[in-house]
């Protein structure tokens, strides 16, 4: 059997010795920096998700805590910085990429499709599905174009047509931040082609991305919202 000296020593000699510099401590092998160890975010796909880990008091949690709304598909809470000016992440959330395909063509059938469950219902939506509704690969032709406008035959009965401006731009309301939120409106630019036997539609953004700055404060308002004040969080966008 190993004395107990012995093991004493064999442990002395496997345990890595460290070193302070300047308050920070390292490995004095190689002068690798031993920090603190920081949690293992929890990952969401919802907002209230993050509200009910805060007020259901799940973790012991530091003060100085902040809900960090990085962008409109995005947010993190966080800690201070610790003596490793390194933060921790305690929840994060993701609006999953499922959205509707904008600035891009896309075929009649899949834009239909995409307008009934991937906008908000409004009237302008609905006025929008029942004039491409009534369009067809066969009658459309480019009567006039100046680049904001384009007139089109659209069938008007069984047997009639009429030509009919496309609405351009047209404001609707796609499902681009976390749906607990109101999802803001912006302008798109409506554009219709024949593509071979069949018809093709785009809606192009053309609001330069402001609706990004108004999803952040619907966000932002909703954490205010539903964090009780007795989770200590701040808000942060």
């Amino acid at each position: 059997m190993i004395e107990k000296e012995a093991l004493d020593r064999l442990i002395e000699l496997v345990k890595e010795p460290e070193i302070v510099v300047h308050d920070r401590t390292y490995s004095a092998r190689n002068l690798r920096l031993v920090v603190q160890p920081t949690a293992s975010p929890l990952t969401f796909h919802t907002l209230g998700a993050i509200a009910d880990y805060f007020n259901t008091g799940l973790d012991p949690i530091p003060e100085n805590i902040a809900v960090h709304v990085v962008d409109e598909k995005t947010v993190h809470a966080v800690s201070e910085l610790n003596g490793d000016r390194n933060r921790e992440r305690f929840v994060e959330a993701f609006v999953p990429e499922d959205g509707f395909p904008l600035n891009e063509w896309l075929d009649h059938e899949t834009v239909m499709i995409g307008l009934q469950s991937l906008f908000v219902s409004d009237d302008v939506r609905d006025g929008l599905l029942k004039t491409l509704g009534n369009v067809t690969a066969d009658e459309v032709r480019t009567l006039q174009d100046d680049g904001v406008t384009q007139n089109v035959t659209a069938k008007a009965g069984v047997a009639l047509a009429e030509r009919l401006n496309l609405p351009s731009p047209v404001r609707l309301r796609p499902y681009r931040t976390f749906r607990e939120v109101e999802q803001p409106a912006s302008d798109f630019v409506l554009r219709v082609r024949k593509a071979g036997h069949g018809l093709q539609v785009a809606l192009f953004e053309a609001d330069g991305g402001a609706w990004r700055l108004e999803a952040v404060k619907n966000i932002a308002k909703y954490m205010e919202e539903h964090l009780d004040d007795g989770a200590g969080v701040k808000v942060l966008a």
